[in-house]
């Protein structure tokens, strides 16, 4: 899962009005290293990041430094999926 927080670490990330999200069918386009909209590629990193191991370090982060990104792996057969059951635990 660190993956994409090590590309925001030593890539950086552009912003959305230059290379807009469009991976909607599961495919990948290729690296650009110039905006699509005709901007001016200016990168934007991060400094650092880190996990947290359970929640109650989650809810203390929460809780002390506010919004946080997340994620979740996504396997092969994640696009065969027509419905997904999603459980949530109140804490």
């Amino acid at each position: 899962m660190n993956t994409p927080f090590l590309f925001f670490k030593e890539t950086g990330i552009v912003e959305e009005s230059c290379w807009p999200y469009s991976s909607g069918s599961g495919k990948v386009e290729y690296c650009r290293f110039s905006c699509k909209n005709g901007a001016r590629w200016k990168t934007y990193k991060i400094k650092a990041f880190r996990t947290f191991p359970g929640m109650v370090m989650i809810k203390q982060e929460l809780f002390q430094n506010g919004p946080m990104n997340t994620g979740f792996d996504v396997y092969s057969d994640f696009m065969n999926y027509k419905v997904i059951f999603i459980f949530f635990t109140f804490f």
